[in-house]
């Protein structure tokens, strides 16, 4: 399952698009964010199983997607690494 679409390209359904999300502009901010559980209520679970390397890993892909869409390159940010 790829809540936030494909590359971190989404339509919205079922996540939003990762790429336009100011939660992915500070890492302490993102971890604490993706750990939490804070939108378990929207059906985001807690990830509190992703270590710090992990957290740093998917928070680098989110930012590289991001800078790549303001770019106008939207298809190349994941660079090919996926995360589940």
């Amino acid at each position: 399952v790829v809540c936030h679409g494909l590359d971190a390209i989404s339509s919205g359904a079922p996540g939003p698009d990762l790429r336009a999300s100011g939660i992915a502009g500070d890492l302490e901010g993102f971890r604490e964010f993706v750990r939490g559980g804070q939108l378990a209520a929207f059906g985001m679970p807690r990830f509190d199983n992703i270590n710090d390397a992990e957290m740093r890993d998917l928070y680098m892909y989110i930012r590289r997607a991001a800078r790549a869409a303001a770019a106008g390159n939207a298809g190349q940010g994941g660079g090919g690494v996926r995360f589940r």
